[in-house]
């Protein structure tokens, strides 16, 4: 601290000016006085010592005021307490400070606290729009050999798998592949009975209802409405996949808890459509390939069958020469290497077919969609409190920081 500040403050809080009664304060000698008057600079210990002295003083005068009758409320500077630099202040003399200032504040947090949660809760429960959460719970199936062919199909999602192989049935699909436009579309189009209209109407018509109806008879009109209507859709619905049980959780937000169940099974219904799609698609992919493979091996098989009896024709005494043994022995290992090809993808193109025509699910569901009896508390009691406590803690330190005089 420069000793023109030093001199300010006792001047101000002690009404000392000379050098010998600021000695006689802090307890030294006036040649000590006059070598920081000289240097400029007082040390940081008699600064605290100083420092220490001022606040006793200003704390007996707070006391006093509070029992004064005709005491305002009016509290002493905050600043001046701590008149030093902030570089010369502890954290711990800012926390002590700051704790003792919410003590004698306590009853106005208290208040603002109460008051916070009182008109959160209306806010929540009375103002806010009622929602109905309705929950549904799947579990995919482990299909095997469905590896092949993922990448194509999650690239049409916008889904990224990178290297690593992750099978149509995995759980972690499954929220990319809900929450994709593909599916969006067709949901939107469904159409969905409500209290609020008295009618049915598509849900894209009643996702924009705060919007007026659309006019569709723009092309680009249509365009940006349902591209309104898929963002909207995107914030009533939730969906969380768990990779260690593979249960996937669909929630859906709405204001009629009927609504929010007949979102949730047309959305059911709209994943078993796609994943039962992509499975036959790939399956006749797959049939296809196989069945010109195995065109290619027969007839690959045939001429080496053929080769094999024109050799074994020719050459009828081979026993008696190693050549012709090894000759006859690598046509005869070439013809059961194709032989066992030809019958791995006889077994595959039958299984393929089989796939094609079973119309099986390509996931079990657990809990279909629910209709929620009660509305849901989105903001539950530690909410409240948590948002009350903290509003009133920062408006308190407002009133403080602005009325402190």
């Amino acid at each position: 601290m420069k000793f023109e500040e030093l001199q300010a403050i006792v001047d101000q809080k002690l009404g000392i000016a000379r050098l010998a009664d600021i000695a006689r304060e802090l307890d030294v000698t006036p040649q000590v006085v006059n070598n920081w008057k000289t240097r400029g600079q007082v040390p940081y210990k008699y600064v605290k010592i100083l420092n220490s002295k001022i606040k006793k003083i200003e704390e007996s005068k707070f006391d006093l005021r509070r029992q004064d009758n005709n005491y305002k409320g009016k509290y002493y500077n905050f600043s001046e307490v701590f008149f030093v630099n902030s570089e010369n202040i502890s954290l711990l003399e800012i926390l002590i400070a700051i704790y003792k200032h919410f003590i004698n504040n306590y009853k106005k947090i208290l208040v603002l606290t109460f008051i916070s949660i009182f008109f959160i809760y209306i806010k929540s429960n009375y103002v806010d729009e009622k929602v109905f959460i309705s929950k549904s719970t799947i579990l995919p199936r482990n299909n095997q050999g469905m590896g092949s062919g993922v990448s194509t199909i999650a690239s049409q999602f916008g889904v990224s798998l990178a290297n690593a192989p992750v099978e149509l049935s995995s759980a972690a699909m499954y929220p990319d592949i809900i929450m994709s436009r593909t599916l969006i579309k067709k949901i939107l189009e469904h159409e969905f009975y409500t209290n609020r209209f008295k009618t049915s109407h598509p849900l894209w018509s009643i996702l924009l209802y705060d919007d007026g109806f659309v006019n569709t008879n723009s092309k680009r009109d249509t365009l940006v409405s349902i591209s309104r209507a898929v963002n909207r859709f995107k914030k009533i619905i939730s969906v969380r996949s768990d990779i260690e049980t593979s249960l996937v959780t669909i929630n859906i937000s709405t204001f009629e808890p009927d609504l929010a169940s007949s979102i949730g099974e047309s959305i059911i219904e709209e994943l078993d459509n796609i994943l039962k799609g992509f499975r036959l698609k790939r399956n006749t992919e797959k049939r296809n390939f196989i069945d010109a493979r195995m065109i290619e091996i027969k007839l690959d098989l045939k001429e080496l069958e053929e080769k094999l009896k024109i050799f074994r024709d020719q050459n009828r005494n081979i026993r008696q020469s190693p050549a012709l043994l090894l000759e006859e022995n690598r046509i005869s290992r070439e013809v059961n290497v194709q032989t066992q090809i030809y019958i791995t993808l006889k077994q595959e193109s039958e299984l393929a077919q089989i796939e094609e025509v079973e119309n099986s699910s390509m996931f079990s569901i657990l809990d279909s969609p629910s209709v929620p009896l009660a509305r849901s508390n989105t903001i539950n009691i530690f909410m409240y409190i948590f948002f009350g406590i903290t509003f009133a803690g920062i408006s308190t330190m407002f009133f403080i920081i602005e009325f402190w005089v």
